[in-house]
């Protein structure tokens, strides 16, 4: 256990250092400590998983309303017209039909173009041949 706790001198966060030197104190063998460490490492990510969850559907939240917001979609009078209005429903069928027939889905995003960055070059470089020496 020795081994253990001068390691823990090179981790550099402090609030790590205290947690880690804790539970390995607290242990009476390597295989005590090692168990501590693994349940104090999976409570800390059920608690990180949990917090990503809670911000990402936040984030999503904002973003649909942000978008709704922005395009003017009033998904209520959307749902309206395609209830009170059978042509509209069937219209909006048929275009959805032919689109997942065809599988071709590109034409409803935009093709993203080629960006060039240092790394990548248009055209190969030629390479220029030597004229032999002349003796």
């Amino acid at each position: 256990m020795m081994p253990l706790l001068e390691g823990l001198r090179y981790v550099n966060e402090d609030s790590f250092r205290k947690a880690v030197k804790v539970l390995v104190t607290s242990a009476r063998t390597l295989d005590e400590a090692q168990q501590q460490l693994e349940t104090w490492f999976d409570q800390r990510m059920d608690q990180l998983t949990e917090l990503y969850k809670r911000r990402i559907t936040l984030f999503s939240l904002g973003i649909g309303i942000f978008l709704a917001i922005v395009l003017n979609a009033d998904s209520l009078q959307i749902a309206r017209s395609l209830f009170d209005d059978p042509s509209l429903r069937a219209a909006v069928v048929a275009a959805a039909d032919q689109v997942v027939d065809s599988g071709n889905f590109s034409s409803w995003f935009p093709r993203p173009r080629r960006r060039l960055n240092r790394h990548s070059n248009p055209r190969p470089k030629r390479r220029l041949r030597r004229a032999p020496k002349r003796g």
